[in-house]
């Protein structure tokens, strides 16, 4: 993650944008001190995927089920219905 002033960002923002398309992140600061995140929207997407996934107890105590079973699944199995 790069740090940068906002005044800065301002005055380079078609170069910052054209990073943030490339995955960066980018800290917006003013006055030294942290005043947004800059951030693709795909990675954006993620992370709020990753959060609701995180955040549903019922989800979490089947995904450390799963992991703890150590069953495994044929490719074919897992995509039967997707391959279709």
């Amino acid at each position: 993650m790069k740090t940068i002033a906002l005044s800065e960002a301002k005055a380079r923002l078609s170069e910052v944008m054209d990073e943030v398309e490339d995955f960066e992140i980018y800290q917006l600061t003013r006055n030294g001190k942290s005043a947004g995140i800059l951030v693709n929207p795909e990675e954006w997407d993620a992370l709020r995927e990753t959060l609701a996934v995180l955040a549903d107890d019922d989800l979490m105590r089947q995904i450390r089920a799963s992991r703890r079973s150590k069953k495994t699944y044929p490719m074919k199995d897992v995509f039967r219905g997707l391959l279709k």
